[in-house]
């Protein structure tokens, strides 16, 4: 069984700051031209869409906007930016409040209370496999198809298998996230995928060879371990599916990934 298939290692428990990774209840919302509804009562259950009107055009002449609507949908979403991300203002704040001679603790104190740092939190909905092709499904599950990212089933959470669609984000701000709407967070393994899958979809799709090696020894790689060696070197341990052993890589040293920095007081 894959790591992305056992609930205990995907989840953990959310606490502490908002942090990237965290399975939280939350609207997503694509614009669209045309007229909506007027607005209604709420969603009362998970996966409820709205399609409320915005504006609507009068001249429907440039410059005045074209009539817009939302279809907004209340459901699980997912935490995107990475923690150094979501804290930037905030370790920025608490960095010049302790070059102002005030204590770290004090700093992170001052800094915690103002709720205009770091406003802007980036989420993306997770979907049920009932609204994907079923042909696509399996490279979903596996965690091999891009712009998506796969959700455990957690009977602990109450969460249904499903995906992470990358394709479409919403920015929130970051008072809505009550503590009772957030579900779950992933575990740092989780978590270290995901950045990947992230990097892979906006970024540099040709992140790794993790792909290209698993399709040549014809084995997927489920984990890696990384040793130091001297003289700058590194020993990569790639570990493969269904107990099949591992594969011993060595090369030169590369800069690990920074440590998670958030430290917001909630």
């Amino acid at each position: 069984m894959a790591w992305f298939e056992k609930e205990t290692e995907y989840y953990q428990e959310a606490s502490g700051a908002l942090r990237q990774g965290d399975l939280v209840l939350a609207p997503s919302a694509v614009l669209e031209s045309g007229e909506g509804d007027n607005p209604g009562a709420a969603p009362g259950n998970l996966g409820e869409e709205r399609v409320p009107q915005i504006w609507k055009a009068i001249r429907k002449a440039l410059p005045e906007a074209p009539t817009l609507r939302a279809r907004v949908r209340w459901d699980l979403a997912l935490v995107l930016p990475h923690d150094c991300a979501l804290e930037k203002e905030f370790n920025e704040r608490v960095a010049e409040l302790v070059a102002m001679r005030f204590s770290e603790d004090a700093a992170i104190t001052d800094a915690s209370a103002d709720a205009n740092l770091d406003r802007l939190v980036a989420v993306a909905p997770v979907r049920s496999y009932d609204e994907i092709d079923v042909r696509r499904r399996e490279g979903i599950r596996t965690a091999q198809r891009l712009g998506t990212f796969p959700v455990a089933a957690s009977p602990l959470y109450a969460v249904e298998p499903g995906w992470v669609d990358l394709n479409g984000p919403t920015t929130i701000d970051r008072r809505f996230f009550s503590p009772s709407l957030r579900i779950a967070s992933l575990t740092d393994r989780a978590a270290d995928y995901l950045r990947a899958a992230l990097a892979r979809h906006w970024a540099y799709r040709d992140l790794t060879r993790a792909d290209e090696v698993s399709r040549a020894i014809g084995r997927t790689i489920v984990d890696i371990k990384a040793s130091p060696m001297p003289k700058q070197r590194l020993r990569l341990e790639l570990l493969l599916n269904d107990d099949a052993g591992t594969i011993t890589l060595e090369g030169s040293n590369k800069p690990t990934v920074p440590e998670r920095t958030a430290r917001r007081r909630i």
